[in-house]
């Protein structure tokens, strides 16, 4: 998931929703408007405005979005067939509703690998071929994934390989004697996750945000939720962008893997997952977890009663 590029190469003779080429990170992909290739208005391209990067059966494509609301594992039992009132086109590029909160919230689920014809596949191979000889310094280092996110106005990253998920912040049930920087816990399709503030485990200024998001991560055996003001996207770092992380007396350099420099000049804290938490605390976790897990199951069961009735 990345912001909007600043470059785009026309393609010729492509159909009105490929918008063009463009670089990432030494890769060219082609750009698919998600709203065009729906007959739906598109709107203004903004701040927000970000593209996400799928794996085709052609290879990788980037679909442009109005933007991301989060990332999330949905179990296949809550996926319905499309309606039999769906035109052919539409039963073509949607494989499914995905019915949310007992199905009061409804999510389309694309095609992602059938919604770009063969045809057309070809034709952007074509133009991708000519555009990477044309494009020089790319570097052939190692890449790493990394989910991008802000906590308290300060750009972070935490590597992928250990990101289960991304979640709105929601239901956090209150827990005594919690560590401060534990805000309480969740329950997440009946997994019960301690949700930490990233921010007040790194004692920085902690922004009341009750439209945070909560990155799941696993850490060990056990998993986490670090709460993050702003989901930014996915960043791939080659290993020549990414530096020891000195002269930072504001964080405990324990806590980080590195410093990612991007090529507009920014800085990334590329975060230590796995010692954000110290032996002693993660253990204190995982039993304030097994002690409070039977109330906020209570409790959690008492909500959707009630926005039942």
């Amino acid at each position: 998931i990345i912001g909007y590029p600043e470059s785009i190469v026309p393609v010729p003779q492509a159909p009105n929703y490929v918008l063009g080429l463009f670089s990432l990170r030494g890769e060219v992909l082609p750009l698919v408007s998600v709203a065009k290739l729906l007959g739906l208005k598109e709107n203004e391209i903004r701040e927000n405005t970000r593209i996400i990067v799928v794996q085709t059966k052609g290879g990788r494509v980037g679909f442009l979005t109005d933007y991301t609301r989060e990332v999330m594992r949905i179990p296949k039992n809550i996926i319905a067939p499309p309606p039999s009132n769906f035109t052919q086109t539409e039963s073509e590029q949607i494989k499914g509703i995905i019915k949310l909160n007992n199905g009061k919230r409804l999510i389309i689920y694309l095609k992602v690998n059938e919604m770009i014809s063969t045809e057309v596949e070809g034709l952007l191979k074509e133009h991708q071929k000519k555009e990477e000889t044309e494009m020089t310094g790319r570097g052939k280092n190692n890449v790493v994934m990394f989910v991008w996110f802000n906590v308290a106005e300060i750009e972070m990253a935490a590597p992928i390989s250990l990101v289960k998920e991304v979640v709105n912040l929601e239901n956090l049930y209150k827990v005594p004697k919690a560590p401060v920087f534990v805000e309480g816990i969740m329950n997440l399709r009946g997994e019960i996750l301690p949700i930490v503030s990233t921010a007040k485990r790194l004692e920085l200024s902690v922004k009341k945000n009750r439209e945070g998001r909560v990155i799941v991560v696993q850490i060990n055996n056990q998993q986490v939720g670090f709460i993050a003001d702003e989901i930014k996207g996915i960043l791939r770092l080659s290993s020549d962008v990414i530096f020891p992380p000195d002269n930072l007396p504001q964080l405990d350099r324990r806590f980080l893997e590195g410093i990612a420099k991007l090529e507009d000049g920014r800085l990334i804290l590329l975060l230590n997952m796995s010692e954000l938490l110290s032996i002693k605390e993660k253990e204190e976790l995982k039993q304030l977890t097994q002690e409070n897990k039977k109330g906020v199951s209570q409790t959690t069961k008492v909500e959707e009663e009630n926005g039942k009735n």
